[in-house]
């Protein structure tokens, strides 16, 4: 989760740096994520945070440090995974 998708995007393709480019399946983008598929099934997406994503489901989240902790709370946290701890990482 990015304040501002750019902010998202900029984190993503530091994860991406790290990985293989043969691996990626697809990339897609829209106006309010950018998503990379892999063809081992990891889906990254790099987002920006807003009430309609409650159903959105994740194991590892990256955070910027820059979003309120209200909207932390109210919208990211949330979401969760199916772990019961999922891991959070703050840029």
């Amino acid at each position: 989760y990015g304040k501002t998708l750019e902010r998202a995007k900029g984190q993503l393709d530091i994860l991406l740096s790290f990985m293989k480019e043969e691996n990626i399946r697809s990339y897609r983008k829209n106006r309010q994520s950018y998503d990379v598929i892999f063809f081992n099934g990891l889906n990254i997406k790099a987002i920006v945070p807003n009430p309609h994503q409650r159903g959105l489901r994740y194991n590892i989240v990256y955070i910027d440090h820059t979003i309120s902790q209200q909207v932390i709370e109210e919208i990211i946290l949330p979401c969760g995974g199916p772990s019961k701890y999922p891991i959070i990482i703050y840029y």
